[in-house]
């Protein structure tokens, strides 16, 4: 029996070397050396910001992703742009006003899914602009966008930066679907949308306050013990002579300390949603249609990311500075993206509280920001890109995209970028961005 279990082990172990079987879990265990959070270390990653709301904290690590890369395994652009900058954003980039103001920095703005494509295709996005504009010279892409931001957080945000003097040459913000959906929730709740997310802003501030209640010790303890449990996994493959070695144990460790970071992310987004409910310490502004449905808010919503659009244009262009707005595209826009069989399932989903005032303020949106490009405002509508790719793009309910997604939006972005410089770093770029 023992001789029969060791030889299916060991032929389990062959074929998880021989035919790359769990990179991704496989990897999980090599990322952090297996030390568990030091005592008295900050619960979360969210931190108060003075003039953006929060931020994460800098020198920590944004979500995994093993969704988006898949059997693949994380890719070396991400492994290097994880870590959060001290400006609060994931980037390489350590403090971005080092750059020369020579080279040529490109700043993206916005939510998650700026995030994402900064994080995740950011590469792809700058190769893409390399063959388009070859004698652009070096490019760099610097990351202002987070997940949860929503205007008027960028118009913040290009401000810090143009006001620390990050030497920008175009400001590109990818945005729209969180002033809808996250502005629209925060109206229902009777939350000005002018302001910050509330459950985000209201973790940042309530974790760094003093004696939390039992209801929020308890659930900061639950994000510590998942966190230091996804640590012990990683540790048992580093300090074990034999475990290390063997890429099976590695993959069964590794596949436990993702499902560990798992629970970690789950229960910290459900303390901030327990600490928000009670949030009241923020000025609220009064106005009619909040705390009603969030269809009623649509003619706010929609104004206020007009507006923030104008005056981010207005201060780039006082700094020498070219601004491009970028509409994102959504799987919930009537005729956006052919949707495949595994998206209707996935990325689809009929009751999802966002859905509505999305479905019904994307139109809006396409049609205000039409009226600022006649301004003469740098506004394009990507919410086409994906027309014509019935593959699957989307990674879940909301709007995130995979991998795939990623990159064709970075190529479009590229190409929009591209066809902002001035003449005579190479040639023009082509309107078709799909």
């Amino acid at each position: 029996m023992v001789v029969a279990s060791l030889l299916v082990l060991g032929l389990a172990e062959l074929a998880v070397r021989g035919l790359d079987l769990f990179p991704q879990a496989r990897a999980a265990t090599r990322v952090g050396g297996g030390v568990a959070p030091a005592a008295g270390a900050p619960v979360s990653r969210l931190v108060p910001q003075p003039f953006r709301g929060w931020s994460l904290r800098p020198g920590s690590e944004g979500d995994a992703l093993p969704e988006v890369f898949g059997s693949g395994g994380r890719t070396a652009w991400f492994e290097a742009n994880r870590r959060v900058n001290r400006f609060g954003h994931q980037s390489s980039i350590e403090d971005y006003r080092q750059l020369a103001a020579a080279d040529l920095v490109i700043g993206l703005f916005g939510g998650s899914v700026a995030n994402d494509l900064a994080v995740i295709a950011g590469d792809e996005l700058l190769a893409e602009l390399a063959r388009r504009r070859p004698q652009a010279g070096a490019a760099y892409l610097v990351n202002f966008a987070q997940g949860g931001y929503k205007q008027p957080q960028q118009l913040y945000a290009l401000s810090e930066a143009l006001l620390l003097g990050v030497p920008l040459d175009v400001a590109v913000n990818l945005d729209g679907y969180n002033e809808l959906a996250l502005g629209g929730q925060d109206a229902e709740g009777g939350f000005h949308p002018y302001f910050p997310r509330r459950t985000l802003w209201a973790a940042a501030v309530e974790l760094s306050r003093d004696a939390p209640t039992l209801e929020q010790a308890e659930e900061t303890l639950a994000v510590l013990r998942w966190r230091q449990r996804a640590a012990r996994w990683r540790a048992v493959a580093s300090r074990h002579a034999v475990l290390g070695r063997l890429e099976l144990a590695r993959a069964l460790l590794g596949r436990a300390a993702l499902a560990a970071e798992g629970r970690a992310a789950f229960a910290e987004r459900r303390l901030g949603r327990r600490l928000s409910a009670g949030a009241k310490s923020l000025v609220n502004l009064p106005e009619p249609c909040l705390g009603g449905d969030a269809a009623d808010c649509l003619p706010l919503l929609v104004e206020l990311w007009a507006d923030a659009s104008r005056l981010m244009d207005a201060v780039a262009a006082r700094r020498g500075v070219r601004y491009l707005h970028l509409l994102q595209p959504n799987q919930y826009v009537a005729g956006g993206k052919p949707l495949s069989d595994e998206e209707r399932k996935t990325a689809v989903d009929a009751h999802h509280p966002w859905r509505p005032v999305v479905a019904a303020g994307y139109p809006l949106l396409r049609r205000r920001g039409a009226a600022l490009a006649a301004e003469g405002i740098g506004f394009v509508d990507l919410t086409g890109v994906f027309a014509d790719h019935p593959e699957p793009l989307y990674r879940d309910a909301c709007c995130h995209l995979g991998l795939a997604g990623n990159r064709i939006l970075a190529r479009a972005v590229a190409a929009r970028i591209a066809a902002v410089l001035p003449a005579g770093d190479g040639s023009a770029a082509s309107p078709d961005v799909r």
